[in-house]
C-alpha cells in the first residue's frame, strides 16, 4: 500500500469528460483500422468507452474490472473481472480508460492483450509508456476528481 502525496486536485465535470472523450474518439478515428471492439477498464473507462463506441460506431464492448486504488491510496492490482470476448492477444481491439497514472494497471492489461491499442483521456508522465494515445498531459502530483467519484445528490 502506497499513499500518494498530491499537491493539487483537478475537478472534472461531465461536460468536460464528454468533450475530452469525443476528442479521444476523433484521434482514434484517424487511425485507419477495422476495430473489432472496445474493452473498457472499469470503472473510469466506462464513460469514455461509451462515447468512443458511439462516435466510431462500435457495438461490441466488454469490460475488464481492475482495482488499483482505494480512495487516494494505491493498492496492489486486483483483477476483479476478466474480459469474456477479446481474443488474439487483443489485436484490433481498443482498450479505453479515463487515466493512466503510474502505468501499472495498463501494464497488467497489456500483458493480457499485447496487440491491443491503448487510449486514455488523461496521462501522467510515469504512465505514458503504457499507452498509445491520450488527450491531456496531467502532472504526476495532481489528483483528478472525476464526476463519478463524487457523492450523488439525492432528490427527495
Amino acid at each position: 500500500m502506497i499513499t500518494e502525496i498530491y499537491i493539487k486536485k483537478l475537478n472534472i465535470n461531465w461536460n468536460k469528460i464528454h468533450e475530452d472523450a469525443t476528442v479521444l474518439s476523433n484521434m482514434i478515428s484517424n487511425i485507419s483500422k477495422n476495430w473489432k471492439g472496445i474493452l473498457s477498464v472499469t470503472r473510469g473507462g466506462l464513460f469514455p468507452a461509451l462515447i468512443t463506441a458511439q462516435n466510431l460506431n462500435i457495438h461490441l464492448i466488454d469490460t475488464i474490472c481492475i482495482q488499483s486504488y482505494i480512495k487516494e491510496t494505491r493498492e496492489e492490482i486486483n483483477i476483479i473481472k476478466h474480459n469474456t470476448i477479446v481474443e488474439n492477444d487483443g489485436e484490433d481491439w481498443i482498450i479505453i480508460d479515463d487515466l493512466v497514472d503510474t502505468g501499472n494497471t495498463m501494464s497488467a492489461i497489456k500483458n493480457l492483450f499485447p496487440k491491443a491499442f491503448f487510449g486514455t483521456i488523461y496521462a501522467k508522465p510515469m504512465g505514458k509508456f503504457a499507452i498509445d494515445i491520450f488527450v491531456h498531459d496531467i502532472p504526476q502530483s495532481t489528483w483528478i476528481v472525476f464526476p463519478w467519484d463524487l457523492k450523488p445528490n439525492v432528490i427527495n
